[in-house]
This record gives structure tokens, sequence and C-alpha cells, in this order.
């Protein structure tokens, strides 16, 4: 945020965490000045750091003592989140050791507390810091849920909620124009914000870019500074949404409301552990993973699925999804964590040898509320397709840094035959300036090359033609601040789907950049995919999608016919497209023609 008092304490921050704990004790019990309100800073965040270094070296009586000197609770609402961590890492810890139920009760209502606090603020401070503390805190309530669920100190609807409530933080905390927090923009102001962030992450991929160079021009940081101030100051003009407000908007989910033919599937991974949970319309089953074993066979399976000798086999994953998974509930919703961000669970294989899309349908969502929020939905006959080639560039001669894709352009031409209502647009024609015309096209279909990058969030791109017929790299903060109304978007491209990981935020892909940009559902790719065979299986989906099946069991329906081909058979050629969003978008019956 640029602001001098966060930098001070940040600064604090760093030099303690740095630092021996017993040094810590020592110094910070020294400059604490009686003399002042514990309450108020600086020595409320001397005591927090102090209450940090006791719980490390688990000193549980001296941080109970020092923990009760703050009587009266900070009147700063993030202060009071601050304190509210350490009350939860403190009956996380006193639990550990005593396994005592009363000490858990205490976790989970801290761990309540914590979350409605993140709810309030994780969209107003997003930075990585913050993700950490979100993850840190996430990872211990989901523990204190595993251990009092298993009790049955806690109830199916509470769970739920809970459950929901985890990666709701890491969505918000994902979304780089996430800045608003508690705040209540107009139209004008908001459309204000986006611009100030595109600008600012426009220069941020800059800084990431030239911090590898002999780069002298520092200008690009004075920007960036001045562009904080002027969002930031913005920031402090708006209205707050009231107590009502916020508690109308705050969802309350019920298992009831779970279409009675799906089955969600969550995971969630921390640093310490793996968890899984199947929710139902009617009950809730949570599980705690073999973490080594887990991660090793997911790695494995990724490995794999792009190496075409590999020989598919079940192992110990396939085995623990194949009892896991409800055979009565035949739509699986899957909501990935960690290493599951980049591995299709289509992949997963039942104790016969057949794969979960031959027996299920399968689609993904970031949250709980979305995949149980997701209705039949209506598509119009309203197609935008694009083409990174097109005849003309596949003819022109020359040395070429980025290759032509031949089959993109038969698979869009073939596609086009199947609508009555298309725009589109190949080659020289490909610009950005023709993507602003898809926003409000009811399906986006893009054939060309794109990448997400594991290293930069910011990296992520599409390529498209510049006015001399060049490669041009989209960003993703720049199809952010386009105002995207599009029911389906689908991304025949590479890589769409992978990005960056941090943990507390998920995902950072140019997938996820559709989908917070106003896109209702992507169909994404989570690696190099081979140009002809896509184009055949893209050409099935569409297929599919205009024969009056939904978006989901089109594509599912397309992986079956592609791997029911012999040069096809293998995972790398159908598995790593997946359907993200609204698995029950579909054609109307009667309107549809060929």
């Amino acid at each position: 945020q640029y602001s001098p008092a966060y930098d001070k304490s940040i600064n604090m921050h760093l030099n303690y965490v740095t630092a021996d704990n017993q040094f810590v004790i020592k110094n910070l019990k020294n400059e604490i000045d009686k003399t002042q309100p514990f309450h108020k800073a600086p020595n409320l965040f001397n005591i927090l750091y102090l209450i940090d270094a006791l719980l490390e070296t688990q000193n549980i009586p001296e941080a109970e003592t020092w923990l009760q000197k703050i009587k009266e609770e900070p009147a700063n609402e993030l202060h009071k989140s601050y304190l509210t961590l350490r009350k939860q890492s403190f009956y996380n810890l006193k639990f550990q050791k005593s396994h005592n139920l009363k000490d858990l009760a205490k976790l989970i209502d801290e761990s309540k507390k914590l979350v409605n606090s993140y709810k309030k603020h994780g969209e107003s401070i997003v930075n990585d810091h913050y993700a950490l503390a979100i993850y840190k805190s996430n990872n211990i309530f989901l523990e204190a849920l595993h251990e009092s669920y298993d009790g049955t100190n806690i109830s199916k609807h509470e769970l739920l909620n809970h459950l929901n409530d985890i990666k709701s933080l890491y969505n918000k905390v994902s979304d780089s124009r996430s800045v608003l927090g508690n705040k209540k923009p107009n139209d004008k102001e908001l459309q204000k914000i986006n611009y100030l962030k595109h600008e600012i992450e426009k220069r941020e991929l800059e800084v990431g870019r030239y911090l590898d160079t002999n780069y002298q021009d520092l200008s690009v940081f004075e920007d960036l500074y001045f562009l904080h101030k002027e969002l930031y100051d913005l920031k402090q003009t708006l209205p707050e949404i009231t107590e009502e407000e916020a508690m109308f908007n705050d969802q309350n989910l019920n298992l009831s409301d779970i279409d009675q033919q799906t089955q969600i599937i969550d995971f969630i991974q921390s640093d310490s552990s793996l968890f899984l949970s199947r929710i139902t319309s009617d009950d809730i089953k949570l599980i705690k993973l073999d973490k080594e074993k887990t991660l090793a066979a997911i790695k494995e399976k990724i490995n794999g699925s792009k190496d075409l000798t590999y020989n598919f086999e079940p192992d110990y994953l396939d085995n623990l999804f194949s009892d896991f998974l409800s055979p009565d509930h035949p739509q699986i919703s899957f909501i990935p964590d960690g290493k599951f961000f980049e591995f299709p669970i289509e992949l997963i294989q039942s104790k016969d040898g057949s794969y979960l899309v031959d027996h299920y349908t399968i689609s993904y969502a970031s949250q709980i509320s979305e995949a149980i929020n997701q209705e039949t939905e209506l598509l119009d006959d309203e197609l935008f397709t694009a083409s990174y080639s097109s005849s003309e560039t596949l003819k022109k001669g020359g040395e070429k840094s980025v290759p032509e894709l031949m089959f993109g352009l038969n698979e869009v031409m073939s596609i086009n035959e199947l609508y009555t209502n298309s725009s589109s647009y190949s080659g020289f024609e490909f610009t950005e300036e023709k993507i602003q015309s898809a926003l409000d096209k009811d399906i986006v279909h893009i054939s060309s090359h794109s990448s997400s990058s594991t290293k930069n969030p910011l990296d992520n791109y599409i390529l498209v033609r510049d006015e001399e017929g060049k490669e041009q790299p989209v960003y993703g903060f720049s199809l952010k601040v386009m105002d995207w109304d599009s029911k389906l978007v689908i991304l025949s491209s590479c890589e769409s789907g992978t990005g960056t990981l941090k943990p507390g935020a998920g995902i950072f892909s140019l997938s996820r950049d559709f989908l917070q940009s106003g896109a209702e559902t992507v169909i994404k790719s989570l690696w190099k995919v081979n140009d002809q065979s896509t184009s055949k299986l893209m050409l099935h989906f569409h297929q599919n999608l205009k024969s009056g099946m939904t978006a989901s069991q089109a594509l599912q329906n397309a992986k079956i016919s592609m791997k029911a081909q012999e040069e096809y058979t293998h995972p790398f050629y159908w598995a790593g497209f997946i359907l993200e969003g609204n698995p029950y978008l579909k054609f109307d019956p009667d309107s549809i023609s060929f």
C-alpha cells in the first residue's frame, strides 16, 4: 500500500523473523514500554512478535501470560486479526500438547473469528505476505475441523461453510483486481481502479524482466510509486459497505442445494497435510491423506501423461479415489489445490484399468459455492473464432520465431461450419482489437499459442498479431480490464491452465484471467498439446455441444472418442483439456440446426 506506517511495521517484523528466537525474546522484553497501553502500536506489535517467538520455542505458559496482558483489544480491525492469528496459533499448540476438547473448541472459535476478519480485509490487502498468513491460519483451521468433525463436535452444515470459506479466501487474494476490501465504488470509480491496476501490473511485469538485465532507467519505479499512491488515495474516498450489506452478501450454503447427481471433491494441500472431502446432497466425508505417497503418485502421473511410452496402470492414487468416490453420483465437480492444479483427475483409473472419464462427467471449480450454484444455462448460436494462422500466413516464407498452426486453422474453419452465426478472424486479421469484438459473444474459441508462467503471475499471455503481422502477446492483466460477458471461452492452446502457484492464493493462470474478468466457463489446457490431436478433439467437442449435450458431457464424449482411436489412446492427446466453470451450458434442443 506504500504507507509509511506499514513500511515501518514490515521492517520491524523482518528484523525479528530473521533473528534467533532467544535474542528476540530478550530484546523485545527490554523494548516493551509498560507505561504505554499494550493494545496500541508499537507495543502491540512488540508483544505480537514476542508471542510468535515464545510459540516457536513452545513456551506455552509465558505466551499465555502475554496474551492475557492485552486485556483491551485493538480498535483497528486489521490489528485485531493480527492478535486473533496469535490466539489461534496459541490454542493450536496447546491442543497439540493436551488433546483437550476445550482447547479444540477455543481453537475453532478463534479460527472462525479469523476467517470473518479475512473475509472483510482479504480483498483490500493483496500481497504475498497476507496470502501466506491466510494460508497458515487456514491450515490450522482445517486440522482443527478434521479433529472436531471426526469427533462429531461440528455439524455437516458448519463444516460445509467452513470448507467453502477456505477456498473462497484463496480466490479473493488471487484476484489481483481485488483491492476494494469493504469499499463500495460506483461504476466510474471502479473503471478508474481497474485502469490503475492494469498500469501497475504492466510496470511490475517490466520490473520483473529488468531485474535480470543491466537496465538503468529507474523511472518505472517512480511510475509505480505514484500509481500505487493514486490508487491508495482513491480508495480512501470510497464509502464502506455496511454491516447489513456484508451480511446479505455472505453466503450460507446447504447440502440440500447440491444437485443429487453431483459429488463435489475438494482437495486441499497445506505445508504439512493433504485433505480430501467428498460432498453430496446428504453427506460430507473428510479424510486426511498420506502426503508423501499422494504427491509422489501425482508427480508420476503428470510426468507419464507427457511421455508417450508411459504405460498407465492403477496405483495408490487410483485405489484411493476408487474407494473414495461415490458411484451413485455420476457428475464430479473437482476443486483442486497444490499439485492437483497440474493434474486432470480424468487420469485416475478404476480398478479394472478404465479411466474416470469413462464413468463420470467431470468439471472443475475454484470453490464449493461455485460448484453448488451452477444451473442449466442456454447458449445462443453466436460464435467468435480466431486462429493464429491463416492460408496467407502459412504461405508466407521466412524465418519465424513462432511456428504456424496449420491444424489450428483447419480446426477453426471446421467449427465455423457448425454455426449459423459466427465471426471469425485468422492470421493477420487476429489482432488485440479483434479480441475486443469477442466480449459479448456467447461462445469464444481461440486457437493460438499461449503461455502461463510458473514464475511470474503477470507473464501470462495469448498470442495475436500486431500491425506488421508479427506475434504480439496479449497479457492476462490486459484481458482483465476487458468486460467479458461470454458464457464459454475455449482456449485451444498450450498451458492455458497452468501458472504460478502461490500458497494461500491458488494458481495464477491465463484461464483464471479470463474467469476473473467475467467469462463464466473456460476450457483450458494443462500441458503443451499436440496441434493435430487438439484440432480433432475440439471438433468432436463442438459437434457434441451442437447435438444437445451439456458442455461437460460434450468434452467427456470428445475425450472418449479420441482415446477410442488407436493413435490417440495415450492420455497425452485427450486428458490435458479440462472445463472450469458451469458444466451445464447447453443449446436449446428446439434451436439446434446444422
